[in-house]
């Protein structure tokens, strides 16, 4: 994915995690790509008001405790 496509694709690839369980592909993405870029996006919008900014933000902080060893899938 481009830098700029992953608010496009977020919820397919979120999907995808979320019934993934022991796909070797899953945590790879999850640290590598998903996790750091849901981070880039949650501080860029982290002081705008409305319900968008919360919700990327409880993404990366469900995404991040998944990409954690032992985590729980999001």
């Amino acid at each position: 994915l481009a830098t700029t496509e992953l608010p496009d694709h977020l919820c397919q690839i979120l999907r995808w995690l979320a019934r993934a369980g022991d796909d070797p592909r899953r945590l790879p993405l999850l640290r590598e790509h998903v996790l750091p870029a849901l981070q880039r996006v949650a501080q860029s919008v982290q002081n705008e008001s409305g319900a968008y900014n919360l919700v990327i933000g409880a993404a990366a902080r469900a995404v991040a405790q998944s990409a954690a060893p032992g985590g729980a899938t999001p």
